[in-house]
C-alpha cells in the first residue's frame, strides 16, 4: 500500500495543479499567463525533482499492481494523476521564456517528459490488460513501456549535457 507521506504529496501535488488550474481558467483569454523564469538552472532542476517523485510514487504503484497489493482502477487512478502532474511540468517548461543558452537543455527535459507520459499510458495499457487477463499481450506492452522510459533516460542525460 502506498505509504502516507506518498499520498500526502500526491494529494498536495494535485491540490496545486487544481488551484493553478482553476486560477489560469479564470483569467480573461486576451491576457497570457506566463512564467517568469530568472534562475533557469534552478527551474530545470525543481521540474527534475518534482519528475523524480512522480516516477518514484508511480514505481512503486506499479510494483503494487503487479504485486496484488493495489487494484487496477486503484492504480489508473494514480497513473492519470501522475500524467497530469507531468502534463503541468512540460507547460511550466514551455511558458518558462527560457534564453538561448538554455533553450536545448529545456527542449531535451521537455522531450524526456514526453517519453515519460508515453511510458505511463502503456502502463495503463498493461493494467487494463491485468484487469481484463489477458497474459499474451501485456510482455509487449511492458517492452514498449520500458523503451519509452529508456528513451526518456537517454533524453535526460542529453539535456544534462546541453546545460551551458
Amino acid at each position: 500500500m502506498a505509504s502516507k507521506k506518498g499520498i500526502s504529496i500526491t494529494i498536495g501535488i494535485l491540490a496545486a495543479i487544481t488551484i493553478a488550474s482553476f486560477v489560469i481558467w479564470t483569467i480573461p483569454q486576451n491576457n497570457q499567463a506566463n512564467f517568469v523564469v530568472s534562475d533557469y538552472e534552478s527551474h530545470l532542476d525543481g521540474v527534475k525533482a518534482i519528475h523524480q517523485i512522480i516516477m518514484e510514487d508511480l514505481d512503486d504503484d506499479f510494483q503494487n499492481l503487479i504485486n496484488g497489493t493495489m487494484t487496477t482502477q486503484e492504480y489508473i487512478d494514480a497513473a492519470e494523476g501522475s500524467s497530469t502532474q507531468i502534463n503541468s511540468q512540460i507547460i511550466q517548461l514551455v511558458q518558462s521564456e527560457v534564453n538561448e543558452e538554455w533553450s536545448m537543455s529545456y527542449s531535451y527535459y521537455m522531450e524526456a517528459l514526453k517519453n515519460y507520459n508515453s511510458h505511463i499510458r502503456e502502463t495503463i495499457v498493461a493494467a487494463n490488460k491485468i484487469a481484463e487477463n489477458v497474459d499474451s499481450d501485456i510482455q509487449s506492452t511492458l517492452e514498449k513501456s520500458q523503451e519509452f522510459k529508456e528513451s526518456m533516460n537517454a533524453l535526460i542525460e542529453q539535456s544534462d549535457e546541453a546545460r551551458p
